[in-house]
């Protein structure tokens, strides 16, 4: 029999270790979120495609184009097949979303720049749409008048699976290096001059430096492009609530090559991120392993190109949430990534 302070310890215990799946069930969270205290109002409705015809909160700019492509259900087993796979549809104003192809897609017009967005876990394709939009809006609000800019939604088998939230984080968890190989394979087909920029979130930020891992010659597990001497691209990179290791930068490591790939990489810190301070649950309770986009990376002075790494903390403006959609909604967040979106000017270090 045990007596009600014993009851009470072993409550307690109970409860201590399951904080932590608590924690992780929060992870990943969808877009409808709520916002932090003195966010904006979230992004307007947005139907899955085909959609109906446009509304003012679909409005593209003239010197810009709004692509969808979706790389959901595909098995691709080389890079020509996957670029001719991956599904492309092309906002047309007062109509909706069209469909397209590689060939049109690749004719950009010059000086054009084309930035790639790309959600975390748990978003539908239509809740990908729907943040992406709300981006698009956010980027080009102001301070954007002399930019042409391709907004590419990338869309990726995120999906809410049913049933609990650990394994649903580690089965999304190999589906990052198929969706980064798929990414890469569709910019190494790009002309080399095309300005590109990357913003990713969570898992989001594994896929671009997945894919830029890939453009500088490195292996993902069996993911790999075909050799080649590739002439180097104009490339900069966002990563808000990075689901990837701290040590990951370093050379000989996971995503070693990666700033070598960009002219700027911006990675947005949190101490507070309520998702990743349980990243290590996707591999073992007791895992070491902790996310860039909570500590920021380890022994930056060990990484050859750390000139190209500017970091930035971002708990003040967003607190424990996790995903790319709070980082939208602040003011101040979208105007320390539009440089680096829009290939603007940055300030020197």
């Amino acid at each position: 029999m045990a007596y009600p302070c014993q009851r009470a310890a072993r409550a307690g215990l109970y409860y201590r270790n399951l904080l932590p799946a608590i924690l992780l069930a929060w992870a990943f969270l969808p877009p409808g979120a709520a916002a932090a205290d003195g966010a904006e109002s979230a992004p307007p409705p947005l139907c899955a495609p085909p959609c109906a015809p446009a509304s003012p909160a679909h409005r593209v700019r003239p010197q810009d184009e709004v692509w969808s492509i979706d790389s959901r259900g595909l098995c691709p087993s080389t890079a020509d097949e996957s670029v001719r796979q991956l599904r492309y549809q092309r906002f047309v104003p007062g109509t909706g979303w069209s469909r397209s192809d590689f060939a049109a897609f690749a004719r950009q017009p010059a000086g054009m720049v084309t930035c790639f967005f790309i959600v975390g876990n748990y978003y539908t394709h239509a809740e990908t749409l729907q943040t992406g939009w709300y981006a698009y809006q956010r980027l080009v609000s102001r301070n954007a008048d002399e930019v042409s800019l391709r907004f590419v939604i990338w869309s990726w088998p995120s999906d809410p699976v049913p049933g609990r939230r650990l394994p649903d984080a580690k089965l999304k968890f190999t589906r990052v290096d198929p969706s980064a190989f798929r990414m890469a394979a569709l910019i190494d087909r790009l002309d080399a001059e095309t300005p590109i920029s990357l913003v990713g979130s969570s898992f989001g930020a594994s896929i671009a430096a997945g894919a830029l891992e890939l453009l500088a010659g490195g292996k993902l597990d069996r993911y790999q492009l075909p050799p080649r001497a590739r002439p180097p691209r104009k490339i900069r990179l966002v990563m808000t609530g990075a689901a990837i290791h701290n040590d990951s930068l370093l050379p000989g490591r996971r995503y070693g090559r990666v700033l070598s790939q960009t002219e700027r990489t911006l990675a947005f810190v949190n101490p507070s991120d309520r998702a990743l301070r349980v990243y290590h649950y996707l591999f073992n309770p007791r895992s070491p392993v902790r996310a860039l986009g909570r500590t920021g990376p380890v022994a930056v002075n060990r990484l050859p190109d750390a000139s190209r790494l500017d970091l930035a903390w971002s708990a003040a403006y967003v607190g424990k949430q996790h995903g790319m959609l709070p980082y939208w909604q602040h003011a101040t967040l979208v105007t320390w990534m539009r440089p680096y979106l829009l290939m603007q000017p940055l300030r020197g270090r």
